[in-house]
């Protein structure tokens, strides 16, 4: 069974007088263990259908099921149990609190979630490789760190699905490329399900999976 599914899924913004669709007919399926990445330009709809599938917005039609449990009709707060137990986030920007250090950016977190904070918050960045620096705030800290301490927050309490957006979208070609080298480890060393959005081909290529969007539809799989 897959870990994450859509049937025929739309989105339409209204503009105007007017509807305008984004995504047309989304069906894809993405397998437990499986790191997976949708490439396309930007406006084509991936960030627009990343957000549909964490919860973050609802769908206009169609059907999105996580785990096996049908999740596109459920209210706001089983929405939200379902993103702090199951699922965990990395976006471009990597909205770290600026007073708080490493390790306090992830027990926040930990705080708002309603979850215990625990001992995983010191091992999940020395996974990470900053272990020496948990203490230090976000400006003590180079940016491929800062996105480090984000991916940290994202899977610390071992989500079935990390989902990324653009996530080196903000960084430079050298710490590109040790993000990607953490996700493919998380991937193939933890087994973490990924599914990451990007316009970059490089970036794409550190998955297992590769799908094309284009004209808010999955153009090649």
């Amino acid at each position: 069974m897959p870990i994450l599914q859509t049937i025929d899924l739309h989105k339409s913004y209204r503009i105007g007088s007017h509807w305008e669709p984004v995504l047309m007919g989304i069906d894809m399926e993405i397998e437990e263990g499986e790191f997976a990445c949708i490439v396309g330009p930007s406006g084509c709809g991936k960030s627009t259908l990343l957000h549909l599938l964490g919860g973050l917005h609802r769908a206009t039609s169609g059907r999105i099921f996580l785990d096996g449990d049908e999740i596109t009709a459920l209210s706001d707060a089983a929405l939200a149990k379902i993103r702090r137990n199951k699922m965990g986030f990395v976006f471009q920007r990597f909205n770290l609190l600026p007073t708080l250090s490493a390790r306090g950016n992830i027990e926040i977190a930990m705080k708002i979630r309603g979850l215990p904070s625990n001992d995983g918050v010191v091992e999940v960045l020395k996974q990470m490789g900053l272990g020496e620096k948990m203490r230090h705030k976000p400006n003590e800290l180079s940016i491929g760190e800062q996105q480090r301490v984000a991916i940290a927050r994202a899977i610390v309490n071992k989500p079935k699905l990390l989902l990324a957006d653009e996530p080196t979208g903000n960084l430079d070609s050298e710490n590109s490329r040790r993000i990607l080298a953490e996700f493919k480890r998380l991937n193939e060393e933890m087994g973490q399900t990924i599914l990451m959005i990007t316009h970059n081909l490089e970036a794409a290529a550190v998955a297992s999976r590769t799908l094309r969007m284009k004209d808010g539809r999955i153009a090649e799989d």
